[in-house]
C-alpha cells in the first residue's frame, strides 16, 4: 500500500500522527467510555512504533477530539482494520466526518481492497453510524470479548472498495 499524507482533512476534523505527548489525551478519552477497552500507555506506544498500524489524533479547529487505529498498513490482502474510532465529545457528527476521512484515505490514498471492524453487538449507535457509512454486517463473534466481568458479542462489518466508489459517486 502508498504513504499516508498527513495531517489529513475532512469537513471539520483534521487526522494527524499521535504522538507520544498525546498519550494522556488518549487514555482519557478511553476511559470514558465503556465500548473501548483500555490499554496501557505502553500497549499504544507499541502501535505508535509499529509500521503495520497507523495511530492517528482526530482535532477539530477546537483542538483534540479523539483517535483512531488502523491496522493492516502491510497487508498484502489489501484489507484494513480499523481498530478503533474514539471520538471524545459524542453527538457532534465527529465520528461521521472521521470515519467519512479514513474510507478517503484507505480507498483512496492506501489502495485497500477491505475496510472492517468489529463493534459490540450492544453499541447501537455505532452500528448505525457504520452501518449508514456503508459498512455491512459480515455476522458474529459470539461472547467474543470479556468486558468487566461479562461476555459481549462482537458483529463484524466491512465495506469494500467497489462498495466505497458506488457510495462516493452516490453522494
Amino acid at each position: 500500500m502508498s504513504a499516508i499524507a498527513l495531517p489529513a482533512t475532512l469537513g471539520r476534523v483534521t487526522l494527524r500522527a499521535t504522538a507520544e505527548g498525546d498519550l494522556p489525551f488518549v487514555r482519557a478519552t478511553e476511559t470514558s467510555t465503556p465500548f473501548v477497552r483500555h490499554w496501557t500507555d505502553e500497549e499504544h506506544r507499541t502501535l505508535l512504533r509499529d509500521p503495520d498500524c497507523a495511530h492517528w489524533t482526530i482535532e477539530t479547529r477546537d483542538g483534540r477530539a479523539g483517535y483512531l487505529i488502523l491496522r493492516g498498513l502491510l497487508s498484502p490482502d489489501r484489507s484494513l482494520e480499523l481498530k478503533r474510532l474514539n471520538v471524545a465529545e459524542r453527538g457532534r457528527g465527529l465520528g461521521r466526518d472521521t470515519l467519512r476521512l479514513v474510507k478517503r484515505i484507505a480507498f483512496e490514498e492506501l489502495r485497500a481492497h477491505r475496510l472492517w471492524l468489529d463493534v459490540m453487538a450492544h453499541n447501537a449507535a455505532a452500528r448505525h453510524l457504520y452501518s449508514s457509512e456503508g459498512f455491512v454486517p459480515e455476522g458474529t463473534l459470539r461472547e467474543a470479548l470479556r468486558l468487566d466481568g461479562r461476555y459481549v458479542d462482537l458483529v463484524l462489518m466491512s465495506v469494500l472498495e467497489d462498495e466505497y466508489r458506488s457510495l462516493s459517486i452516490a453522494r
